[in-house]
């Protein structure tokens, strides 16, 4: 073999290498893409059918239109939540941020606000003990 069969070789080798690589690139792109749209259209369906029965917050019931609801995960993902639309809950702006700040206890009792009233309660009890 001389040097211009060897040149050639890696040439052609080197094309192969760039032709698997923008195929297998192209295939997972595709395939993230499919995802992508599959997720953001399960969520686009959940957000409308949930606005159509009840246009209001999950855990502080402030009336919700379409550009102020979120769609907010019950169990956080992080807390082994499913990304699935009976974990999701519609969520004004503000109480997403907070329950990204909190725990999901501290989010249910805001939502039924038994945590506010409860040492509100306890207050009242120790001042007239």
């Amino acid at each position: 073999m001389n040097w211009r069969e060897i040149a050639r070789i890696r040439r052609a080798r080197a094309q192969r290498d760039k032709r698997y690589e923008r195929g297998h690139k192209r295939a997972n792109h595709q395939r993230r893409e499919r995802e992508t749209n599959s997720d953001l259209a399960a969520r686009i369906a959940f957000k409308t059918e949930a606005m159509a029965k009840n246009p209001r917050c999950h855990y502080c019931t402030a009336p919700l239109n379409w550009k102020t609801a979120t769609i907010d995960h019950k169990i956080r993902l992080k807390d082994g939540g499913a990304d699935h639309r009976s974990n999701y809950a519609l969520a004004c702006k503000r109480c997403n941020e907070w329950r990204n700040e909190c725990d999901s206890r501290a989010a249910a009792e805001k939502r039924k606000g038994s945590g506010r009233k409860k040492a509100l309660r306890d207050a009242q009890d120790d001042d007239e003990d």
